[in-house]
């Protein structure tokens, strides 16, 4: 595991995260546990340093308005997901990024709505960027304006990577994963 003591502004927000993070290996999610620890070890020492400096700056994704459990943010370099173990995703990884709503009722009344941002990365895993809930009888979504967010914080930096659910990017993730990821490579390619 990645000594966060070296990197002061990182270990503060992992801090802040405190209670929700798991330092060792819990005894159910042990893959995902041993995932998340490997992707910090794909950052080189550089690239580390400035995940750190970018600490101090960074805000949580949210939307305006939302109280949101699993908050993570950007840096320059990563995506760094707080739920369900503190992790970070590089951004070159990134491939999709969409939002999920899931409607809740009791006797076909509904009572309320989660919504729920995912990032599929590189290796087809999906990590959750950020979960809040609102009443049913909101009209309010913050789905795009969090996925907005991501896409500023992103930038020009890979405009290959897709914004927003789709059937068929559905059907291409389940069906031929590679393919997804090589059309997502050949726009970051040809749009730099």
């Amino acid at each position: 595991m990645i000594d966060f003591t070296r990197y002061p502004n990182l270990e503060a927000r992992r801090r802040q995260m405190k209670g929700r993070l798991k330092d060792k290996a819990p005894l159910i999610g042990k893959d995902t546990w041993q995932k998340c620890v490997q992707n910090w070890e794909i950052f080189t020492e550089e690239e580390l340093q400035r995940i750190n400096e970018d600490c101090q700056n960074v805000e949580f994704i949210q939307a305006d308005g939302f109280k949101c459990a699993s908050p993570s943010f950007i840096t320059r370099d990563a995506v760094i997901v707080t739920q369900p173990h503190f992790t970070a995703i590089p951004l070159r990884d990134v491939i999709w990024v969409y939002e999920y709503a899931l409607k809740h009722s009791v006797n076909f009344i509904p009572t309320s709505k989660d919504y729920t941002i995912y990032l599929v990365a590189r290796d087809g895993i999906s990590y959750t960027l950020m979960t809040t809930s609102v009443m049913a009888v909101s009209k309010k979504d913050p789905g795009p304006q969090a996925i907005n967010q991501v896409r500023e914080a992103i930038g020009d930096q890979y405009p290959g990577v897709i914004y927003g659910w789709s059937q068929e990017v559905q059907k291409m993730r389940d069906s031929n994963f590679n393919a997804l990821v090589q059309y997502v490579d050949s726009h970051n390619v040809q749009e730099q």
